[in-house]
């Protein structure tokens, strides 16, 4: 083969051993060192902190990214986050801006309603108010080394008494003991069960399975 026939064959073979290209199946990579792949519907990384990971979307990678980082920082295995926090629902905090989902509970949803002494409850809007009422006037730290399927931080909170607010949700009535994840608060969630406690006063649909009958 002539030097002429050879050099756009030469060419071709530096580009796909140029880094990320071949892995990224000609597909740029952005500044995550990953992309989406359209044909599987997810997106994951070749280059970087996350190379060979999938995510299910860009803001979960992100916020994983973010927190290996700091990972790494610190040589930790946690991250422990201290702040004033903004209560989302009675699962779900945010602080400094990163949203935290409290590993182990599942509250009612912020526009779930349950059935009590034969009317409709807000339960999911009170569920939030038992949640603002521990944390209110209080920092809140929470201790996460994991990111959950929608790019929230998981983890566990404590109040500035040092309480665990997941097990105070669960204890009180306005959360379940997450099973699927975590059986660390079964027992406070029968004790609420057994005292009619919260959203255990009437009848209600689990968190869960309310979600899986209202997509969003």
């Amino acid at each position: 083969m002539s030097r002429a026939c050879r050099l756009p064959w030469l060419l071709a073979l530096a580009v796909l051993a140029a880094p990320g290209y071949a892995a990224a199946h000609g597909v740029a990579l952005d500044t995550h060192g990953c992309h989406h792949d359209r044909r599987a519907g997810d997106y994951h990384c070749h280059q970087g902190p996350l190379a060979g990971r999938v995510f299910p979307s860009r803001k979960v990678a992100g916020t994983t990214l973010w927190l290996v980082q700091q990972l790494a920082a610190q040589g930790a295995d946690a991250l422990a986050l201290t702040a004033d926090a903004q209560v989302i629902d009675g699962d779900t905090l945010e602080l400094d801006g990163r949203r935290v989902r409290i590993h182990g509970i599942d509250a009612p949803e912020r526009d779930q309603t349950c059935r009590a002494h034969g009317a409709d409850t807000p339960c999911g809007q009170q569920a939030t108010a038992a949640m603002r009422a521990l944390v209110s006037g209080h920092p809140v730290t929470c201790v996460v080394a994991e990111v959950d399927t929608y790019g929230r931080l998981l983890g566990t909170c404590q109040g500035g008494n040092g309480a665990d607010l997941g097990r105070a949700m669960v204890a009180s009535g306005w959360a379940l003991a997450f099973r699927h994840f975590s059986e660390r608060y079964v027992p406070d969630e029968e004790r609420a069960r057994a005292m009619g406690a919260g959203i255990w006063a009437g009848e209600f649909t689990p968190p869960r399975e309310w979600r899986r009958s209202h997509p969003r």
